[in-house]
């Protein structure tokens, strides 16, 4: 069976990223940042979902939990990701499970090299899987922030949730849904598809902090995003995310988030350029502190008393 990561693997001379996503998938080239003069205009890539797939009880596609699109886009130092979906931050309000919501899981970028066609575990013990924590809400095991990630975990059985990503097919396909993980198969060639699924971080090494966004305006993009030109469809909320792009290894990657219960999710494909570290602010130094004229004069007389006390003692 063909890897994900090989299937989409892109190379200088190939078409533009963003036209060789996978089924479901777009890449709209969209310049929308404005008001950061000099720095260039921002081309967000998108990737979308299938709009009949989200399963919020017993209704498929245009509930609660459907997910309709990703955006990302580097920018210097800045990496942002944004998300249109029904799903408020914070999850589905639900007293049955920990915590009292279902929210999303944390979100995994796969670093590993394309040729080695690695499924997402394999790229996860090769210690290239990097996650974001975004949402305070979910039950992941890390503080909020960016991480090289050494382990995940499952939190689906305590979220109501599917047991496996081909159960959570079948259900959308028995109503004539159109299940769908965008740029990620669901054949299991790179998310097992009758394991558990893994939806967040379990372990890892802290590597930066996350800035959560509920309004893109405020970071010089429009307010939603630019999902509303780019989706077919578009839910009712936009959000996202900004992190320090150079906490993340240069080159491509494949990234996905998923709900903790799997009731929709969406992978997308992407490519970041390398990047120095964003230059540290030093802390200013103490200034060296030069004495009042009316000090010095004093200064003086005291030396001056000092001396001649000194003279007397050794000519009295």
């Amino acid at each position: 069976m063909t890897s994900i990561l090989k299937a989409f693997t892109p190379t200088r001379t190939a078409a533009p990223l963003w036209l060789r996503l996978g089924i479901g998938s777009i890449g709209v080239a969209t310049s929308l940042l404005v008001g950061m003069s000099p720095a260039p205009a921002a081309t967000i890539n998108y990737t979308a979902d299938s709009f009949t797939d989200g399963v919020t009880g017993p209704v498929i596609g245009g509930g609660a939990f459907e997910l309709y699109g990703i955006g990302y886009v580097q920018q210097g130092n800045d990496l942002f990701v944004g998300l249109n979906t029904n799903l408020p931050i914070g999850g589905f309000a639900d007293t049955s499970v920990v915590g009292g919501s279902i929210a999303w899981g944390d979100m995994f970028f796969d670093f590993s090299d394309p040729a080695l066609n690695l499924t997402f575990a394999e790229a996860l013990a090769a210690g290239s899987i990097y996650g974001v924590r975004f949402d305070t809400a979910n039950d992941s095991s890390v503080a909020l922030g960016v991480y090289q990630v050494a382990a995940t975990k499952s939190v689906v059985q305590t979220n109501n949730g599917f047991e496996s990503f081909q159960s959570y097919a079948d259900r959308v396909n028995g109503v004539n849904g159109n299940p769908s993980l965008g740029a990620i198969p669901l054949d299991g060639s790179y998310l097992s598809h009758t394991d558990l699924p893994q939806n967040e971080i379990a372990a890892g090494t802290f590597l930066g902090d996350v800035t959560f966004i509920d309004d893109f305006s405020t970071v010089g993009f429009a307010a939603d995003f630019g999902f509303g030109a780019a989706l077919g469809q578009t839910g009712s909320l936009t959000y996202g995310f900004r992190v320090d792009s150079s906490l993340f290894p240069a080159g491509d990657f494949v990234a996905h988030v998923l709900a903790e219960c799997i009731n929709d999710g969406l992978g997308f494909r992407g490519e970041l350029m390398a990047i120095a570290p964003r230059p540290e602010t030093e802390e200013p130094k103490a200034s060296a502190t030069v004495p009042e004229p009316g000090s010095l004069m004093g200064m003086a007389i005291a030396l001056g008393t000092f001396t001649l006390t000194q003279r007397r003692r050794q000519f009295p």
